[in-house]
């Protein structure tokens, strides 16, 4: 908490400050791993979900078709 106040000194924590912590990272860590499947799968169901719509480039059929 203090490495935060000394990068933001109000309540305000935005993504670019939060950003700039340092932070060590063991890949051969299991919870890493699981993590990292988590993320991924994450990101495979947001792209499902928004080729569901017209707007989308990748918008192949309504999903209820």
């Amino acid at each position: 908490m203090g490495l935060l106040k000394a990068i933001s000194p109000t309540l305000n924590y935005e993504v670019g400050q939060i950003s700039t912590i340092p932070v060590k990272v063991d890949k051969n860590n299991d919870n890493y791993k699981r993590v990292n499947d988590m993320v991924n799968k994450n990101i495979e169901l947001s792209k499902s979900d928004w080729d569901s719509f017209e707007t989308s480039w990748d918008f192949k059929k309504h999903p209820l078709v």
